[in-house]
């Protein structure tokens, strides 16, 4: 049976926590196990909008694996899996089963996940409806970065709604179509940062911060400028005192890859990002599915049949 990840799971969580399955890197680097801790505890206590979690168990007094979720906007994050390894087969497909039928039913769209593609792990997504649409890859960046000579030409500053259709062109130039599928574009939720150069849009990013670490996935034009003053022009302005900066690089920005060889050094190996798109989304009457009620339509799902006794019919 599924039920709700209680307060007496934590224990088993904490005895297991180095077999915890991370689908969701950033979360492992920015705030790691402590996350799954606390957000369990909150969930359990207060309950919670923005994740849910659950445990794949036989009994009131044993579990097989644990799985949490993460809402956002339109879609979802799968950010953890722990199979705890007392059932005969592997647990973790039925309980992503019913990760991703519950995300449906709280309003996602699809759920995303990361996995290295050499980890079992990945063919388990697989398996279970996950299909590819694109690749991550996180760098470390040296604190020398802040000090670098920064250009007049490049500023960055907070988004202004009026920019938000600006943005979103810019979004479906630079993004490729399998990314725009799982992307919350800017006229839904603009994005942390934009980037000017001489006064045109440039590109904008994403920052995530946690006890004084900082996270950036920019997603950038090609220009003459060079990365390294792009990135120091943002993180001196407004992250100067940050003890550890990192980068999430993309697909979409596969390109930087010989100027992130240059001033930084690669932190994680490449991982392959998933998603796994809902069909259906709504539950709709009958009549609506009827796509041939009118007469006066043709119906696009019948085969074309003959009209007279010619054989000859197209």
């Amino acid at each position: 049976m599924i039920t709700t990840v209680n307060p007496l799971h934590l224990l088993t969580l904490y005895h297991h926590r180095n077999d915890v399955l991370w689908t969701n890197t950033e979360l492992l680097l920015m705030r790691g196990f402590q996350q799954v801790i606390t957000s369990v505890g909150i969930e359990s206590l207060v309950g919670s909008r923005e994740w849910f979690s659950q445990a794949l168990a036989p009994n009131s007094l044993h579990v097989y694996a644990f799985g949490q979720v993460a809402l956002e906007n339109h879609g979802a994050r799968l950010n953890w899996l722990l199979p705890v390894g007392f059932a005969e087969s592997d647990p973790l497909p039925e309980l992503l089963d019913n990760l991703a039928m519950e995300a449906g039913l709280r309003g996602a769209k699809f759920v995303a996940a990361s996995a290295r593609v050499d980890d079992c792990l990945y063919e388990t997504l697989r398996r279970a409806g996950y299909c590819l649409c694109g690749w991550q890859s996180i760098w470390e960046l040296p604190q020398s970065i802040l000090n670098s000579t920064q250009s007049r030409r490049i500023s960055w500053g907070r988004p202004d709604p009026i920019d938000a259709i600006d943005l979103t062109l810019l979004q479906r130039k630079l993004l490729s179509p399998a990314t725009q599928s799982v992307t919350t574009f800017a006229t839904q939720n603009l994005p942390d940062f934009a980037l000017k150069i001489d006064g045109a849009l440039k590109g904008y990013a994403r920052v995530n911060c946690f006890n004084n670490k900082v996270l950036i996935a920019p997603v950038l034009m090609k220009t003459s400028d060079a990365l390294e003053s792009i990135l120091s022009a943002l993180l001196t302005e407004y992250f100067p005192s940050a003890d550890a900066l990192y980068l999430l690089q993309t697909a979409d920005t596969g390109w930087l890859t010989g100027d992130l060889e240059k001033i930084g050094t690669r932190f994680t190996p490449r991982e392959e990002l998933l998603v796994k798109h809902f069909a259906a989304m709504l539950k709709l009457p009958s009549a609506e599915l009827n796509h041939s009620a009118s007469s006066h339509r043709a119906d696009t799902a019948t085969s074309m049949l003959p009209s007279a006794g010619r054989k000859d019919n197209i």
